[in-house]
């Protein structure tokens, strides 16, 4: 018999220098069969809005959460066990490794609590939270091409919301020393794309743009590695700082151009 429940996730990244927290409380239903919990739910991606069906299903010493939709990956945790599996996007598929060194399950008449601990490997790279980067307005399909890089060269992902515009990049980076203010920015904001590249070496720089050339996804004008000297401005104050930086590049390259055509 299915059953009408309520389903709680929550998920915790202890990585180095920061943690990450989320939680997700939602309608779902629930049967049992074979020795096996069953609980179905529907999810809404937050930038997308697209809807995927989703399972999870529990025994006792293994649980398989398996995730619909564009987005599509089968997930299998057995206390220390390493486990293949892949992720399925609209931009390919990425091969993905999970060693789960803790599992529990607690039952009684009212709920099921499930624990997981578990390190996530995807193309073989370690997902280190100290590597990030922030996207402003790219909910496109320019937007989903870079997130697919980013998961290839082990970048953790963080969708930076208007209403958080009036912090400090330093407390949306999760620097020490900067603390969010809680405070909503209500101001008009900006429409263009935006970046900003926590965690990067000269290196990785280097290899996140080949990146693009290689994906052949279109440039983002308006980007920026986190440093000291900008983790105190807010959003709006480093996007109008590169739109300036970025029109005096441009009226350089034109002033460039007139110069050879004048030379010719």
């Amino acid at each position: 018999m299915t059953e009408n429940v309520i389903l709680t996730v929550k998920g915790n990244q202890t990585d180095i220098g920061e943690d990450a927290t989320t939680e997700l409380i939602t309608g779902a239903a629930y049967y049992y069969r074979n020795g096996k919990h069953y609980i179905l739910y529907d999810e809404v991606d937050p930038e997308s809005g697209e809807q995927s069906g989703n399972t999870i299903k529990i025994s006792d010493d293994r649980v398989d959460v398996i995730r619909r939709g564009s987005g599509r990956t089968h997930m299998v945790f057995e206390k220390e066990k390493q486990i293949s599996s892949q992720y399925h996007t609209p931009a390919g598929v990425l091969q993905m490794e999970v060693f789960t060194s803790r599992l529990q399950t607690k039952r009684d008449e009212e709920n099921i609590e499930t624990e997981i601990v578990y390190d996530l490997h995807m193309n073989d790279v370690f997902l280190s939270e100290c590597r990030a980067v922030y996207f402003y307005n790219l909910n496109s399909a320019k937007g989903r091409q870079i997130r697919m890089l980013c998961l290839k060269q082990g970048l953790k992902i963080r969708v930076v919301d208007q209403s958080q515009y009036e912090e400090a990049i330093g407390a949306i980076a999760g620097v020490p020393g900067y603390v969010l203010k809680e405070s909503t920015y209500s101001g008009e904001g900006f429409s263009e794309e935006m970046l900003i590249l926590k965690g990067f070496s000269e290196r990785m720089l280097d290899s996140f743009l080949h990146g693009f050339r290689k994906m052949k996804i279109q440039p983002v004008a308006l980007k920026a590695i986190l440093t000291e000297a900008n983790c105190g401005w807010n959003s709006i104050e480093l996007h109008d700082e590169l739109v300036k930086e970025h029109e005096s590049m441009n009226r350089q390259t034109e002033s460039r151009q007139a110069d050879n055509k004048e030379t010719e």
